[in-house]
Order: C-alpha cells, then structure tokens, then sequence
C-alpha cells in the first residue's frame, strides 16, 4: 500500500467517524429539544380539564422530545379571553392548543392581523369552515389545523327514543350567542328531527348561568326532557338544571357525557378525554414530523356513546326494563354510578 492510498483511507476513515459522530450529536439535540405549548381554555369544567389530560398525557406518552405546557383559562370572561390571546403570542410558544370556537376564533384573528405563523391546534370547534378559520377541512389554508366537533343529533334523539319512548315534551336549554350562534342552527336542526317524531319542543335562551333557574322553571310541569346543548353557559349550570330535574322528575339529557357523571340522567356524546388524545395527535406530527398545520386535514371523532346515571334516573323520571337495559347494551351504552360500574 503506497503513502496515497493510505492518506484516502484515512480521510474516508475520519469523514465516517465525524458523519457518526455529528448524527448522534444531533438525534441527543432532537431527542433533548424542549417545546413550549400553550394550552387555551374558554372555561373550566370538568369535560375540559379531561380534554387537557388526555392532550398533555398524550403528547408526552408519544412524544420524542421534552414539553412545558402553559394553561390558559379565560373563565367565560371575553375580555379576559382577549387579553389571554395577547399574552400567548407575546410569549412566543412553539405551538398553541385550543379548545372551543372563542379561544380559536381568537387566535385565528391575532395570527392574521399580527402575521404570526406560531402553529395552532384546534379541539372542539364546530363548523370550523362556516366559522372563517380554515379554508377546508382538507387545508386550512394558514397555520391551522384541529379537531371538529361533529354533532349527531338524529341518532342523539334516537338515543332517547330507545330509553324514553314516552317522550312527548322536551325543553331545549342553550345559549344562542356562544359559538358564534352555531347552537341557534343547532336548534333548528333539532327542532326539524323532533317536529317528524311529533314531539315538541320549547325553546329555553340563557344568556348567564345565574338566569337558568328563573328561565327553564316555569317550563318544567309540562316538561318530560330537558336536554342542553355544550355551550359552557348551560354546561357550566348544570348543578341548577339537575336540582330542578330531580325536583320535577324530569329526565336530565346532555351533550356531554361528563354532565352526565355529574348527574345527568342521560347524556350523549364523545369522550372528552379522546378529543385531547386526537388533537396530541395532530400537534405531534407538527412538533417531531414538523409536517406544516395547512398539510394536516381536519379530523373528527365518529364514536359517541350514550351514558345512563343509575343513581339519577329514577329521581328525574326514567325507568328501565329490562328489554330496554338490553337493547341499550348492544347499542354501546354506559352505564354509571352503579354497584359495579360497567362500559358495556
């Protein structure tokens, strides 16, 4: 072997121990790289605080890199909501999750008007098109993307049909203004399903938690179902709603499945906790994937269940044979608050 071929192997031979050194150095870099994400939140509840569990156990469960969350909570205050939007963008966070139409909508605003492209990930927001903040479910078209919030309300009313047949007279309590008055197009949509069953509706508008009692009252000897919407003015009341179901024995229908662990006779819906998991999902691909928000179409979670509260049903007028308790079994049912809880 000459001095020449002896000098290539050497320079191969160090060209291959720096190529491995420096892609180790960088996969401990990755691995060790920390990402700041701010998580928005309209309102507490527990539904919400179970949508924040699943997100941040989730993205650290499955995540390759190191994370600090931040939560944001507006409390139902919009002014506050604002001033929170200010102040997640002035601190630079690596991505923002969301939860609901007013913190997005919010921020989908700020980004726009300041030309921030800090990646965003909704959860829980209807109609995300119809409410201006992506373009498509296919490609918001910004630094967008998220999780829907499909409603169901045909086999929703099904749902209730199967455990109340009796159902002649529901009372439907929302607030028109949140959600930016996508629950009044749920109402009618609503009132379309229950009109071809012959069952009416009445129509009960909170605007505030504390105007629940004096609204929804005078609507309860005539009543056989109160059902609410997940507005988090309604959601937020439930306790007055259930003290004045379980006065009036009248069967409590929510939207939520966590209303109806609160005691809620029945409610309908998906799981809170899943909706986190789906939008860590979507946040992992941006933060370790660093696929842009604009190329992650929109997702939304197909399974809802309906939830029965044993403890609460028979104080808020429901019964159940047992060819009922059956029939409800094999639909995917659930039910709680019973000697042996079971997810049948």
């Amino acid at each position: 072997m000459n001095t020449r071929q002896l000098t290539i192997i050497i320079i191969i031979g160090v060209a291959i121990i720096a190529t491995v050194y420096y892609s180790q150095k960088s996969n401990i870099t990755k691995a060790h790289a920390s990402y700041a994400i701010a998580i928005f939140e309209p309102a507490s509840h527990p539904a919400i605080d179970e949508i924040v569990d699943g997100f941040i156990t989730t993205i650290k469960k499955h995540g390759i890199s190191t994370y600090a969350f931040d939560r944001y909570n507006a409390n139902g205050n919009k002014t506050l909501l604002r001033s929170q939007a200010e102040e997640i963008l002035h601190r630079n966070y690596n991505i923002i999750m969301t939860i609901g139409a007013d913190p997005t909508r919010t921020l989908h605003e700020l980004t726009s008007k300041k030309k921030i492209t800090t990646p965003i990930v909704f959860d829980a927001v209807s109609d995300p098109v119809s409410l201006g903040i992506i373009a498509s479910l296919s490609s918001s078209g910004n630094n967008i993307t998220g999780v829907e919030e499909v409603p169901d309300y045909n086999d929703q009313i099904k749902k209730l049909l199967l455990v109340k047949p009796s159902t002649k007279n529901i009372v439907l309590v929302y607030d028109p203004i949140i959600k930016a008055g996508i629950h009044e197009t749920w109402a009618q949509d609503i009132k379309k399903i229950t009109d071809a069953k012959n069952i009416n509706l009445t129509v009960a508008k909170v605007f505030h938690t504390n105007e629940i009692q004096a609204k929804v009252q005078p609507l309860m000897t005539h009543a056989d179902v109160v059902m609410i919407l997940t507005d988090h003015t309604t959601v937020s009341g439930i306790d007055s709603l259930i003290t004045l179901c379980n006065r009036y024995n009248v069967t409590l229908y929510a939207s939520d499945l966590n209303s109806g662990d609160k005691g809620a006779a029945l409610s309908y819906g998906v799981t809170q906790y899943d909706l986190g998991v789906d939008a860590a999902t979507l946040a992992l691909k941006i933060i370790d994937e660093h696929v842009l928000p604009t190329n992650i179409p929109i997702i939304s979670p197909k399974i809802k269940n309906l939830k029965i509260n044993c403890s609460t049903m028979q104080k808020q007028g429901l019964t159940l044979s047992a060819q009922q308790e059956e029939e409800i079994k094999k639909s995917g049912g659930i039910f709680v608050n019973t000697r042996k809880q079971s997810n049948v």
